[in-house]
């Protein structure tokens, strides 16, 4: 009886081990293929590896430095790239621009600065973004004429007639409009005369935000003829001068959201002008100082349609 016990759990390895199927003797034989029924256990040439290679660690962009000074005392960006650098003109026509980029095929101007004693600082082109830097010039900042995914972020606009304008003409009517795709966020306005620091004609899917305005003009933020335009985050402090009545003109503009923001100044003041038909506008949560009023439509016959204000306040 003890023999034959004896001999029973000898065998049962044998008994067990020819019970499993072929795949699970696999799995014995090669552990690997309980994780992945792929790999491979094999040795020699035609052993191969199933796992995926890490990525290739990406080469940083090399930023090139401001092309030298032309013969007309401005400064040329022409090709792609990524430039910084500090550009300084002195005696150049009062229409004429410190620094062009003259190339859409993908521009960025970083970690710059542009100074003027006479004429514009900057000229972009499609597809730029201008970032981390301050530009300071007497016949307006910067400016761009029917322009594509524009980008601006952390950006000194100093101008006494006017700081950023995107710019257009004959384009009222036009879908899409010519000035699209355009973001300005942290950056800073300043001015001491002429209209607004903002000017944004025919612009469409615009966002606006975190951005401070110290205008001692007329008005911050101008939108004549502009669609879906998004205004939050930012901060207007109209008390500079008595003049300054608006925060925000929008002049005909459709779907207009304006959020969270804060304008303080001035009793009399008023933080939204609308006039000649703007409709679809929505202002919400707002700070605004007591005795700022929050939306002016005296010049909009009938008022705006599809209006909605809700959760403005005094700050």
């Amino acid at each position: 009886m003890r023999r034959a016990l004896l001999f029973l759990l000898a065998s049962m390895p044998l008994v067990l081990l020819a019970a499993l199927s072929s795949s699970e003797r696999a799995n014995a034989e090669c552990p690997a293929k309980r994780l992945d029924p792929s790999a491979s256990c094999g040795r020699g040439r035609d052993a191969r590896s199933t796992a995926t290679p890490p990525p290739p660690t990406p080469v940083s962009t090399q930023v090139k430095s401001l092309p030298a000074r032309s013969a007309d005392g401005t400064y040329y960006i022409t090709d792609p790239g990524v430039y910084s650098g500090n550009a300084t003109c002195g005696n150049i026509p009062a229409t004429a621009y410190c620094v062009h980029i003259w190339e859409s095929g993908g521009v960025t101007l970083q970690d710059f600065t542009i100074t003027t004693a006479q004429g514009a600082g900057l000229q972009f082109d499609n597809n730029n973004t201008i970032r981390r830097g301050s530009i300071k010039a007497p016949n307006g900042a910067a400016t761009g004429w029917h322009k594509v995914n524009v980008t601006i972020d952390g950006v000194k606009f100093d101008s006494p007639v006017g700081g950023l304008g995107l710019l257009g003409g004959g384009c009222e009517n036009t879908s899409p409009r010519p000035n699209r795709n355009i973001t300005i966020r942290n950056s800073t306005f300043v001015n001491s005369t002429g209209d607004e620091m903002l000017y944004l004609k025919c612009a469409e899917n615009v966002l606006i935000e975190g951005n401070n305005f110290a205008p001692a003009s007329q008005w911050g933020v101008s939108t004549p003829d502009g669609v879906n335009i998004t205004i939050r985050a930012n901060y207007f402090n109209l008390s500079a001068e008595s003049n300054n009545w608006l925060a925000i003109e929008l002049p005909r503009t459709f779907g207009i959201d304006v959020v969270a923001n804060t304008v303080v100044g001035p009793s009399g003041d008023w933080f939204i002008y609308v006039n000649s038909g703007t409709n679809d506008l929505t202002i919400t949560d707002n700070c605004v100082a007591n005795g700022i009023g929050v939306m002016h439509a005296f010049h909009q016959a009938g008022g705006v349609t599809s209006l909605i204000m809700a959760r403005n306040g005094p700050c």
